[in-house]
């Protein structure tokens, strides 16, 4: 089991609503437990239950709490499977120090220890589980897969443990949901739980997966005018990584802009958190094979102005070293590779000792015993190794932010002004495109706006006035309105396509739910009931047959679903079956 001993940690609690026990939770400081809300819901409702009741199996002379939903902790799962947290305020004290800390690091291959309260084994059972790898909407979740010699598996009644580290003894995260009939859970990584409760932040322990130099990148891409040519770039250096060996060096070379405009690309690409702040008209003009599996960049990092150590520190608590030196997870199997970015290599305090002392012994994996992906950013090619990839920008220059305190020209903006119409002719083409299969599948959607060829018969004028008359008094308020309106262009575009993209999620979500629901029905023994086959088949019409009245489908489907609960007598509880 490793060097571990998990029956010692005083913050396992079982939660019971109504004297019947629904799940487990994570004692965290300031008197609070996270569980999942599914744990604490209310029957047949989408609230928190009145009577929730925490007992201490950490503390056995710890008396029991009740608790209620802390302000701001009730994360209901949403229709599409989002979600599903709960934040809870104990309504006495507790011993001091006695609380989990949260950590976050990469968790894929680890092996790991929870703990639930299967109706079977109300006094708690472990269950010894190996961390696959990302799944669910989103990527959000990690999948559990059980590795017990006991035959025991996670099941109803894990909802809410802590993922303990078999090595460390670390809580990686909370389990939140198991299928009835196979041996498969999931859980939520610390990373996931912050995304929804990032007030826990102040108490959370390790490395985040990416450094905030790359997340602080994000906004320069809104003045990015290349999209196409940055993605090409993106593209090519994944086909590299794609196409190389388990373990590899990739040197990007290039200058400082242009190259971490295209590392922060690759990164938030692959990064659940990252990618939902990146331009919409990007992420859309982005070809499936240009993107490396989500959550598989364990870590980003910027190494300019940082010691050996400091960079060295970061990549052993995200990755850290193999357990035990043994680059094998408890069930046998070879533990995944890891892939590191470090952009700025160059611009480190000690580069030479950084690449030799750190980076390039990763990369090794007869001495770590794992097999390591690499991508170091750097101005010029640096001295890796034999077999290691260098990887030279073409330096299209297409991501030079202005200065703030150096005012752009006017022939400069007159210059830009082309690269800007064409992004507003690229996210109405996108926004079109969108409006096209949206429109198919659901009625009376607005049609997006087109402004482009206005707005380029306008920068077209503009230039020409530029070139004949640079000193013409109106050149630069006409300049400026025309660029207000490119940049309103771009906004109206982007919207249309959020507004597209939710109103398929909506839909989406509404189809998830009827046929989850229809599922528990005939799991039921309801398949023959004639008053749900008639609720059921009306819904689905209203959603799948042609363009869909959306309010009309939600309110059938909002028909069907209290139907389902009554014949069922229970309202439905996602640990009994699929998440």
């Amino acid at each position: 089991m490793g060097g571990y001993s998990h029956p010692i940690d005083p913050w396992r609690v079982r939660i019971s609503v109504g004297k019947v026990i629904r799940g487990a939770g994570i004692l965290l400081p300031d008197r609070q437990v996270l569980t999942c809300a599914h744990v604490v819901r209310q029957r047949g409702a989408e609230r928190p239950a009145p009577e929730v009741l925490v007992e201490f199996v950490g503390m056995p002379t710890v008396s029991p709490l009740e608790a209620t939903v802390a302000e701001g902790g009730w994360q209901p799962s949403f229709a599409d499977r989002r979600g599903d947290l709960a934040l809870l305020d104990l309504a006495g004290a507790v011993p001091a120090g006695r609380h989990a800390v949260l950590h976050q690091r990469s968790v894929r291959g680890r092996t790991v220890w929870v703990q639930g309260f299967p109706a079977d084994t109300p006094d708690g059972a472990w269950v010894r589980a190996m961390i696959a790898g990302p799944t669910g909407p989103h990527d959000e979740l990690m999948q559990l897969d059980p590795i017990s010699t006991s035959g025991l598996r996670v099941e109803r009644g894990f909802s809410g443990a802590g993922v303990l580290d078999e090595q460390t003894g670390q809580v990686l995260g909370m389990v939140v949901s198991a299928y009835a009939d196979r041996d498969v859970s999931w859980m939520f990584p610390t990373e996931t739980i912050l995304d929804y409760l990032p007030g826990l932040a102040g108490e959370v322990t390790g490395t985040p997966p990416v450094d905030p130099a790359f997340q602080d990148r994000i906004d320069r891409l809104t003045e990015v005018g290349q999209a196409g040519e940055l993605l090409r770039d993106v593209r090519e250096l994944v086909d590299r990584l794609a196409s190389a060996g388990a373990t590899d060096v990739l040197n990007l070379v290039g200058d400082p802009p242009d190259r971490s405009v295209v590392l922060v690309v690759l990164v938030a690409l692959a990064d659940p958190r990252l990618r939902a702040a990146l331009p919409v008209e990007m992420i859309a003009a982005v070809p499936a094979d240009a993107v490396l599996p989500m959550r598989s960049i364990d870590l980003a990092v910027d190494a300019a102005g940082k010691t050996t150590e400091e960079v060295g520190r970061r990549i052993a608590e995200r990755v850290g070293p193999p357990e035990n030196g043994n680059a094998r997870n408890g069930s046998g199997d070879a533990l995944p590779p890891v892939t590191v970015v470090v952009d700025s290599v160059d611009q480190a305090a000690d580069p030479e000792s950084l690449l030799t002392e750190v980076l390039l012994p990763m990369a090794d994996s007869r001495s770590t015993g794992r097999h390591a992906r690499l991508v170091i950013g750097s101005r010029a090619a640096l001295p890796t190794r034999s077999g290691a990839t260098t990887l030279r920008l073409s330096g299209r220059g297409y991501s030079a932010p202005r200065s703030p305190d150096r005012p752009e020209s006017l022939a400069g903006r007159l210059d830009r002004l082309d690269g800007l119409v064409d992004e507003v002719d690229a996210a109405e083409t996108v926004a079109r495109e969108r409006f096209r299969a949206v429109a198919s599948r659901i009625r009376g959607i607005p049609r997006p706006t087109e402004r482009t060829p206005l707005l380029r018969l306008r920068a077209t004028q503009l230039r020409a006035v530029g070139h004949s008359r640079p000193d013409e008094p109106r050149l630069s308020a006409g300049l400026a309105a025309v660029e207000h309106d490119v940049a309103e262009a771009l906004r109206q575009a982007r919207e249309s396509l959020r507004r597209y993209d939710e109103l398929l999620d909506r839909r989406a979500r509404l189809r998830g739910l009827l046929d989850a629901y229809r599922a528990r029905a005939v799991a039921g023994g309801f398949a023959e009931d004639i008053d749900l086959a008639a609720r059921y088949e009306h819904a689905y019409r209203l959603l799948a047959c042609g363009p869909c009245d959306l309010a009309a489908a939600e309110e059938a489907v909002h028909r069907y679903l209290p139907a389902v609960r009554q014949r069922l007598g229970t309202a439905v509880d996602r640990g009994e079956g699929a998440r």
